[in-house]
Formats: structure tokens, C-alpha cells, sequence
């Protein structure tokens, strides 16, 4: 007697696909759902997240380009006046190159740019300058480059070198992390010059000396400044916005924010070790197909995550070398 598997009938089939897909549809809307009624039960614990955050961005000034405006002028006019090839002329400094601890002598200098070299150096230490991007991006390549002038220059002496050693210090206790590490290769060229010439080593102990916890501060800067330019809602100093307050972009991008905050919180006092930082994960399959049926929903922070992820490793490992020689110096007093 033969037996014969019978074929299931392609109505069973075509009702089971529809069920996996209606369970499929239920389950993504239900986690929307349960989402969108559990968040006020987050939003305390995100309100008190994102404070930490910002408090430990402080001090966090505003972007003012009025305090700026004449710095960046003078830059305009530096560049004008051929800055970059003076630069490269005179030290043999492309913009990427370290600082050597040689000199130039100022009156192979255009006189005029010279003038402006000076006039930058008043506004520095007057302290007229806002710590992130004077002039743009265009500004800050010729800030670098003028500083990198007058710490080469032959008519160093204790003033000069403290108005830019200070300034440098500066870059990195305010400014978020383009400055910091404008502010790090300006105060390694310092360091050669002291080693240069040992007698501008007193200067050195008239400037407080970097600490660890100043590059993490300025990656929250970086982020909270950030913020607050794409999102004015997530507002960019106390009082916070609240969380509940937020709309769904703006929520997605403090989460984003957070998790890379996170990502250095444990190493914050311990920056040669910033290359450790894990990885942050790539959004999944569901994270990525729920993008894909709820566009610009609050699955954004999935795809803003790896986005705003910072490798502060090669930052981190420069600025612990910094702080390492500035107290090899100190010590030798």
C-alpha cells in the first residue's frame, strides 16, 4: 500500500505568509508602541544624562563672532599678505609639518605681515578670540600658520612665549577638539623653543600645566556645540532642554551624543589610552528596516551613532605626550 505525502493547498500557504507578515507588522508597530508609552519613564535619566554631559563641557562660550571679528580680519589679511608661503619659505613648514625649535629672524619677514603678525599676537593676549574656527576653516589653517611664525621667531622672549603658551592652554581647557589640538601643536613648538633655550624655562612655570581630563572636556564641547547648531532645541548651555520636550530628530541625536560620551567616560583621566575606546556598533538588520518604514523616526539614533563616533586614539596619544614632556621640563627647574 502506497502512501502519498499530500501537498499542503496554496491557500494554507498564502494564509501563513500573511500571518508572519501581520505578526512581522504588529511587532514593529508594538515596539514603536510600547517605545513611544515608555519614554517618559527615560526622559529623568536622559534629563540627568545630558546635564552631566554639559556640565562637564563647561566652560562652554558661546559662539560670539563679535569677539572673533577682528582676529578673523587679521587673518584675512595675513593670508592676503602671502602667510602660507611665507611659512614654508621661511621654516619649511607645510601644514602638517611639526615644529622644529630653529628660528627665523623677523626682518626677512614682509614688513606688513609682520605688523599683522604682531596685531594677532595683541588680540591673543587681550583675549578677543572665540576658541573654535575664528575666520572658518580657511582661519583657522592661517591662525596655525601664524602661530607658527611667532614661535619660530628669533625675537622670542618671556612675553611672547607666555602670550602663546597661554593661548595654547586656552585651545585646549575651551575649545572643543579642533582647537585642543591646534592648542597641542602649538604648545609642543613651545616646548622646543624652551628646549632650545633654557632660560625661557621660568616662563613655562607661569602657566598652569595641561591635565589629563581637558581633551575628554573638549570632545563634550565638540558634541554639545554641535547639537546645538543642527538641533537649536537641544540648546547649548544650562537650563537644558528637557527630554520630553524634544522632538523625535533632536531625541535621536542627544542619544547619539550620549553614547559617545560614554564610549570615554571610564578613560577620561587616562587619554594615551583613548585608542581603546570601543567601537560603537553598526545599526542592524531591524534597526536598518525599521529606518526604512518609519523614515526619520527615533531609530535615527541607530545611524547617528556610528556617525558622530569620534577615534580621539591618535589626539589622545598626542596629547599625553605633551603633558608627559611639559613635566619633564617642570622637573628640571
Amino acid at each position: 500500500m502506497q502512501h502519498h505525502n499530500s501537498p499542503i493547498p496554496k491557500r494554507r500557504v498564502s494564509r501563513v505568509v500573511v500571518f508572519v507578515a501581520a505578526l512581522t507588522v504588529l511587532a514593529i508597530v508594538g515596539a514603536y508602541a510600547v517605545w513611544r508609552s515608555g519614554a517618559p519613564d527615560r526622559w529623568a535619566e536622559l534629563d540627568r544624562e545630558w546635564a552631566s554631559v554639559v556640565a562637564g563641557a563647561q566652560p562652554l562660550l558661546e559662539g560670539d563672532r563679535v569677539r572673533c571679528a577682528e582676529l578673523a580680519r587679521l587673518l584675512g589679511r595675513a593670508e592676503a599678505l602671502g602667510l602660507d608661503a611665507e611659512a614654508e619659505r621661511l621654516v619649511g613648514l607645510g601644514h602638517g609639518a611639526a615644529l622644529d625649535p630653529h628660528t627665523l629672524d623677523p626682518r626677512t619677514l614682509d614688513p606688513e605681515l609682520l605688523a599683522v603678525l604682531e596685531a594677532i599676537e595683541r588680540e591673543l593676549e587681550a583675549g578677543r578670540v572665540c576658541m573654535d574656527e575664528p575666520g572658518g576653516e580657511q582661519g583657522v589653517t592661517s591662525l596655525l600658520a601664524s602661530l607658527r611664525l611667532l614661535a619660530h621667531s628669533a625675537a622670542m622672549d618671556g612675553d611672547r612665549l607666555r602670550i602663546l603658551l597661554g593661548y595654547a592652554r586656552r585651545l585646549q581647557r575651551e575649545g572643543g577638539l579642533s582647537a585642543a589640538a591646534v592648542g597641542t601643536m602649538l604648545a609642543r613648538g613651545l616646548l622646543d623653543r624652551i628646549d632650545a633655550d633654557p632660560t625661557l624655562l621660568a616662563e613655562l612655570l607661569k602657566v598652569d600645566p595641561p591635565r589629563p581630563e581637558e581633551l575628554y572636556a573638549s570632545l563634550l564641547r565638540e558634541h554639545v556645540r554641535m547639537t546645538a547648531a543642527l538641533d537649536p532645541e537641544l540648546g547649548g548651555a544650562p537650563p537644558v532642554t528637557p527630554s520630553a520636550e524634544l522632538d523625535r530628530q533632536g531625541l535621536a541625536l542627544r542619544r547619539a551624543v550620549l553614547a559617545d560620551a560614554e564610549r570615554y567616560r571610564a578613560l577620561a583621566g587616562d587619554p594615551a589610552r583613548f585608542g581603546t575606546a570601543p567601537t560603537p556598533a553598526q545599526p542592524g538588520f531591524i534597526a536598518l528596516a525599521y529606518m526604512q518604514l518609519f523614515p526619520g523616526d527615533v531609530m535615527l539614533d541607530a545611524a547617528l551613532l556610528p556617525m558622530l563616533a569620534v577615534d580621539l586614539g591618535p589626539q589622545g596619544a598626542a596629547f599625553a605626550e605633551l603633558i608627559e614632556r611639559w613635566q619633564r621640563l617642570v622637573e628640571k627647574r
